[in-house]
C-alpha cells in the first residue's frame, strides 16, 4: 500500500515538474519574442526562388529575417535574386526535350561488305521485290491481281459471306487488302499472298460482337510437353492451320463493305453479311477456338484440368497430347498412327 502511494505521488510530482518546466519555457519564449517583436503564431513564409524573376519588385509588407550566428537582423527589404538573362529565361520557359539517338528507319546507307555470298544473295532477293502498301499499287501488278482473285475465289467457295441489301440501322464495317510476300529459306519467292482484313476497330460492343476471349496454352505447359517428348523419344510436330479464322462461324450479325476492286456497278447498295469470321474481327479468335474444340471433342479428345488449351486422347496404352495457341498447334504422343490421322484431318 505504501509502495502504491509513493508510486502515485512520484507520478504526480513528475507531472507537476513537467508543468512547471513547460511554463518556464513558455515564459522564456514570450520574453525573447517581445524583444525581437516577432509574433509567435506567424510561421516563417517561404518564398519561391523564382518569385523575383517573374514578378519584379517585392511588396513593402513582405519581410524576411536572416540570422547570422546568435544575432538577429531585421531587413526591411526581401532577399531577391538578380534578373535572369535572355538565355536563362528561355530555358525556364521552354525546358529541353530529350530526343532519341537511335537511327531512324529506313537505313539510308547499307553496306554488304561483312556478308558472305549466301547472305548477300538473300538480302538482294528481299530488297529487289517490295510489297504494295494499298490496293492502288497492287492492282497494277498482274502477280498481285492474281493473288487477290485467288483469295476472293477461296472466300466464295468457303461461303464466308452472302450479298444482301444494306439494312437500315446496321452500319457495315470496312475492310482492307493486306499484301505479303512469302519466301523460301534461300530468300526466293514462294508465293504472293493477299488477305482481306476487316476493320474490327469500328465494331461496337453488344451490336457487332459480345465475347472475344480465346484461351491459349500456358508457356509452362509447352515446356513440360517438350521435356516429356524428349524423355519419351516421341516425335514432336508443329502445325499451322491455313486460313484458320475463316473456319470459325459467327453468331452475331456482322455486315461488311465489299472488298475494294470487287464492287459490281449494278448492285451498289449490296453489302456482305458475314457468315464466318475474318481476320481483323474482334471475335474471330474465339469463333475459331470454339470450332476447333468441337472438332477435337468429336475425335475423343478431353480437356486437361490444369490447362484449358491442352487436350489429351487415350487409345489403350497409347496417348496423344495437343496444345492450342490461337492457330498454331503442338502435337506429340506415343502412337504415330493416331497423330498421322489427326494431321490428315
Amino acid at each position: 500500500m505504501l509502495f502504491l502511494m509513493n508510486l502515485f505521488l512520484g507520478i504526480e510530482n513528475q507531472s507537476m515538474f513537467r508543468k512547471n518546466w513547460s511554463l518556464n519555457v513558455e515564459i522564456q519564449v514570450k520574453k525573447e519574442h517581445n524583444e525581437s517583436k516577432t509574433p509567435i503564431s506567424s510561421p516563417k513564409k517561404e518564398v519561391s526562388p523564382w518569385l523575383g524573376r517573374l514578378r519584379g519588385k517585392p511588396s513593402q509588407d513582405e519581410k524576411t529575417i536572416k540570422t547570422k550566428g546568435k544575432e538577429k537582423i531585421e531587413d526591411e527589404k526581401q532577399l531577391w535574386i538578380e534578373e535572369p538573362t535572355q538565355n536563362e529565361f528561355e530555358e525556364i520557359q521552354t525546358p529541353g526535350v530529350r530526343q532519341s539517338s537511335r537511327v531512324k528507319y529506313p537505313v539510308e546507307r547499307l553496306t554488304y561488305d561483312s556478308f558472305v555470298a549466301k547472305h548477300y544473295a538473300y538480302m538482294t532477293e528481299i530488297i529487289k521485290d517490295k510489297e504494295p502498301l494499298n490496293f492502288e499499287e497492287a492492282h497494277l501488278d498482274e502477280k498481285w491481281q492474281s493473288a487477290m482473285d485467288e483469295k476472293m475465289q477461296a472466300l466464295i467457295e468457303n461461303n464466308t459471306w452472302s450479298l444482301v441489301l444494306r439494312v437500315e440501322g446496321k452500319q457495315p464495317i470496312g475492310c482492307k487488302w493486306i499484301y505479303k510476300i512469302k519466301r523460301n529459306v534461300d530468300g526466293s519467292i514462294a508465293r504472293y499472298k493477299a488477305r482481306i482484313v476487316a476493320k474490327g476497330y469500328a465494331q461496337k460492343y453488344d451490336i457487332d460482337y459480345e465475347e472475344i476471349f480465346s484461351p491459349v496454352v500456358k508457356m509452362t505447359t509447352i515446356r513440360v510437353l517438350i521435356a516429356l517428348a524428349v524423355s519419351k523419344r516421341w516425335n514432336l510436330y508443329q502445325l499451322d492451320v491455313k486460313n484458320a479464322f475463316l473456319n470459325g462461324e459467327l453468331e452475331e450479325e456482322v455486315y461488311m463493305e465489299r472488298p475494294q476492286g470487287y464492287m459490281h456497278q449494278q448492285y451498289p447498295n449490296y453489302v456482305c453479311k458475314l457468315k464466318k469470321a475474318l481476320y481483323g474481327l474482334k471475335q474471330a479468335p474465339r469463333a475459331w477456338n470454339h470450332k476447333l474444340v468441337e472438332y477435337l471433342v468429336k475425335c475423343d479428345f478431353i480437356v486437361s484440368n490444369s490447362d484449358s488449351s491442352l487436350y489429351i486422347k487415350h487409345n489403350g496404352n497409347h496417348i496423344v497430347l495437343l496444345c492450342i495457341y490461337v492457330d498454331d498447334l503442338i502435337l506429340t504422343g506415343s502412337c504415330g498412327k493416331d497423330i498421322q490421322d489427326i494431321k490428315e484431318k
